[in-house]
């Protein structure tokens, strides 16, 4: 893989591989809802939708790629927005320059257009809304990071949506699609000629320059109970544990994740709650990272007169994890470590997306490297343990009937 700063601050990754008849480009752009604030909630979701509504001589630009039979998406994050793109070589100067008039042509979007997407997020948000899972992911989020832009949802609020103005979307655009917030990510059947033209439109771009500021983030412990009539309570908890002083490697705290939740059937809420004692058919744990806050989240679905018996469950495999966390049980979730990271990194899309996920996140990550971490000894997986599970966490449980006394098992 190749990398480079460009004279405009843009970072391009470029990476040849060959016997690949496709080139998959990614473009990340730091603008998500950890950078929104009260009034702009869910622009950056408005944006990567209004971007393919761009038009040039009063016709669609996207449909210009699907004629040539590009594949494309775009999503957005708490941090970032990406817009991929899979083409054939034959027609990558049409294509990239396709792209490029779409991030140019924003200013040109016209109310219709803004109007009928607009009205589609309301759709796609009420969508998540009437989702219990959604709801109590969110609501935990915001007890944890009360008044943080990180707990704001990435569709935005619904009122804040409806009084929005294109003006104002517009305005936002400009001041976050900009050079030093912008990676650009492209892997496959690529030569230097590509990579030449590449550099030379992206260093086109001349914006008026706004820095990237990441909040420092403050993780509060609380509990919350939501009352819905649901078959299945769902029950989410997050742990925090700041790494910013680099303790601990990535590989530690995932393979830490990995034993607790995150592998399935040897893992040890899976193996205990479930396959033993038959208390929940799921139930997992996973790992967020927000710069060098890492979450430890873990989410279970149960019926209501079980929801005691599977947190007594939880707060047991806490309060004894020294005896659960073996050598044995290290060295299987070492290996489901590499086996993923090898089929993560296997296809030239997957490696795209790993260069832009690194690159934006000024992690700066060599490839090769990765492949080179050592297993991590018992007593590091243990101190990790320690720190983490015994902190103090957030509780959301959204059901019918539920008890406030559940909060206890949290103290």
């Amino acid at each position: 893989m190749q990398k480079y700063k460009l004279e405009n601050g843009v970072y391009l990754a470029t990476e040849s591989i060959e016997n690949v008849n496709v080139i998959n480009l990614g473009i990340f752009i730091a603008s998500g809802s950890i950078y929104e604030n009260n009034d702009t909630r869910g622009y950056s979701h408005f944006i990567e939708h209004l971007l393919f509504r761009t038009k040039k001589n009063g016709c669609y630009l996207i449909d210009n790629l699907i004629q040539k039979g590009v594949k494309y998406g775009a999503f957005t994050t708490k941090e970032y927005t990406c817009y991929y793109f899979r083409m054939i070589p034959d027609e990558k100067e049409f294509v990239i320059k396709t792209i490029s008039e779409m991030f140019e042509s924003f200013e040109s979007i016209e109310e219709v257009d803004f109007d009928t997407e607009k009205n589609i997020i309301l759709s796609e948000l009420r969508n998540y809304q009437d989702d219990p899972r959604v709801e109590n992911i969110n609501n935990l989020m915001g007890i944890s990071f009360t008044g943080q832009s990180i707990a704001n949802e990435i569709l935005g609020d619904e009122q804040n949506l409806v009084n929005s103005q294109l003006k104002e979307i517009k305005n936002f655009y400009k001041s976050v699609y900009t050079e030093s917030r912008a990676v650009v990510s492209i892997t496959g059947s690529i030569d230097t000629e590509l990579v030449k033209t590449l550099k030379q439109r992206i260093e086109k771009i001349k914006r008026n320059e706004t820095k990237k500021i990441y909040p420092i983030l403050k993780f509060y412990s609380n509990t919350s109970i939501l009352s819905k009539k649901l078959k299945n309570s769902i029950i989410d908890i997050s742990f925090s544990f700041d790494n910013k002083e680099g303790k601990y490697t990535d590989i530690e705290l995932y393979i830490f994740n990995d034993i607790l939740g995150g592998m399935g059937k040897s893992s040890l809420l899976f193996n205990i709650i479930r396959e033993k004692l038959g208390l929940t058919y799921t139930i997992q744990s996973y790992i967020e990272r927000f710069n060098d806050l890492y979450i430890i989240n873990i989410h279970a679905e149960t019926e209501q007169a079980n929801i005691e018996k599977v947190l007594i469950e939880i707060s047991y495999i806490f309060n004894n994890i020294d005896d659960f966390i073996t050598k044995e049980l290290i060295d299987i979730s070492y290996k489901n470590y590499v086996t993923n990271l090898s089929i993560g990194l296997e296809s030239p899309m997957d490696r795209m997306f790993f260069y832009g996920n690194n690159i934006i996140f000024d992690r700066h990550i060599d490839i090769n490297s990765i492949y080179e971490y050592k297993k991590p000894s018992r007593s590091k997986i243990l101190s990790i343990s320690k720190e983490i599970l015994l902190s103090e966490p957030s509780c959301s449980i959204i059901g019918e009937d539920l008890k406030d006394s559940y909060s206890l098992f949290f103290k």
